[in-house]
């Protein structure tokens, strides 16, 4: 990382802290200053800044759950690929492809919300309930 100027840390300063403002706001679990970002940024360490926003980033993905209606479209797309049924959504995810891989508008909907809530990473250690 390079040196940044007072502006580009204010402005980066804002961009978190309205991003983890509105986090907390959809939660009512976090605040931004419990992330320990603000003191970061002002001491203009601005790498320790952004591992501490990750961190309040990736505590929030973990408190959030999939809605039972998401984990019966995971179940019902796995039912229908098989085996390789996380690769063919993954592939899918990379290109944009939900909806030529399901038969409703609404099952993309649904895969695109899980995507963008829990991402690859989740997907990749993801394990269906037994039968």
């Amino acid at each position: 990382m390079g040196d940044f100027t007072p502006v580009e840390i204010q402005r980066e300063q804002r961009v978190v802290k309205d991003t983890l403002d509105r986090i907390a706001d959809e939660l009512g679990q976090l605040s931004a200053t419990k992330c320990g970002w603000l003191d970061e940024v002002a001491a203009g360490k601005v790498h320790r800044a952004a591992a501490a926003t990750r961190a309040a980033y990736d505590a929030v993905r973990e408190a959030i759950q999939p809605t039972p209606e998401q984990l019966n479209m995971l179940e019902r797309f796995a039912d229908i690929y098989g085996r390789q049924w996380k690769r063919k959504l993954t592939e899918a995810w990379m290109n944009g492809a939900e909806r030529k891989l399901v038969s409703r508008d609404d099952d993309a909907v649904l895969l695109r919300q899980i995507r963008n809530t829990f991402g690859p990473r989740w997907l990749k250690q993801y394990r269906r309930p037994p039968p």
